[in-house]
């Protein structure tokens, strides 16, 4: 089955099969009322979103808008607001199913339990889902969110501080540590362009008040390049990594997870630390 079809591993194609492609089937109906959103297997993180958040509404999902909802699901699903609200899984009320033989079955938490529980993680396995019905949370339409880029040479230093600060942060603060060869964005001077950087990312899901007393210590960690925290549309910043991300690019990914970032050695160099970085989650620990 083929969706959004926002998938590297290339699980959305296959060779000698049959493919059936879902890719237009992209409704997405909100009732405000209920907090509920109906979304067809099409869809995408972006028509999720745009419909949510006309209600101020939405639900834990990922973080570039061109990820296929469906797939997301399947695997469990994670984003800017999973430390608050949980997984997109949490957040799963019901899905219609055609199984194998042609049946055409709802699962949820009490009708045919053992398929929602199958179809919570299980990567698609277990039928052709033609609609997912999904809890919403208020949430927007602006949030309190950025980037703080620091000089690479500085990781070893602020990365436990990092995890001391995202240790004690409140759930409503998601906050990520990337380290990668910074992009050509226009808030980074020119210089840096191309060269190795810490990026620490962050997201309040919250009030804003509140959002910005809580990324104060995270933003006053060393001598940042740039600091570019502040208020977005939360469908913005979703799109945010998108440019990362574009249609047809060749990416090969491998991750491992860490339950925590061990203790860093003084003599560790900023070089170890990449090396470790290289085998994180692909975006990011979310949790943290």
């Amino acid at each position: 089955m083929r969706a959004g079809g926002h998938n590297i591993a290339g699980n959305a194609v296959c060779d000698g099969g049959l493919l059936i492609d879902l890719s237009l089937m992209k409704s997405v109906h909100v009732d405000p009322v209920s907090r509920a959103a109906r979304v067809e297997p099409g869809a995408t993180l972006a028509d999720f979103d745009r419909e949510a958040q006309a209600f101020g509404l939405a639900t834990p999902l990922g973080i570039n808008s061109t990820t296929g909802v469906a797939g997301l699901t399947f695997g469990g699903g994670f984003g800017w607001t999973t430390r608050k609200f949980g997984l997109t899984v949490d957040n799963l009320v019901s899905a219609d199913v055609v199984t194998s033989d042609g049946a055409f079955v709802q699962a949820s938490a009490t009708e045919h339990p053992d398929l929602f529980w199958a179809l919570r993680g299980g990567g698609g396995n277990f039928g052709v889902v033609t609609s997912f019905e999904f809890r919403l949370h208020p949430l927007g339409p602006q949030v309190w969110s950025g980037l703080i880029v620091h000089p690479f040479d500085e990781a070893a230093r602020l990365l436990p501080e990092f995890r001391r600060l995202a240790n004690d942060s409140p759930d409503e603060l998601t906050t990520w540590a990337v380290m990668r060869k910074a992009p050509p964005l226009p808030f980074l001077p020119p210089e840096w362009h191309g060269k190795e950087v810490l990026i620490f990312a962050a997201c309040y899901s919250g009030d804003m008040a509140e959002g910005e007393k809580a990324t104060r210590a995270l933003r006053g960690l060393g001598k940042p390049i740039a600091d570019v925290i502040s208020s977005h549309p939360f469908v913005g910043w979703q799109k945010a990594f998108d440019p990362l991300l574009t249609p047809g690019a060749r990416n090969y990914w491998k991750s491992h997870d860490f339950v925590d970032l061990s203790t860093l050695e003084p003599a560790s160099s900023a070089a170890s630390v990449l090396s470790a970085s290289r085998h994180r989650p692909g975006c990011g620990n979310p949790m943290r």
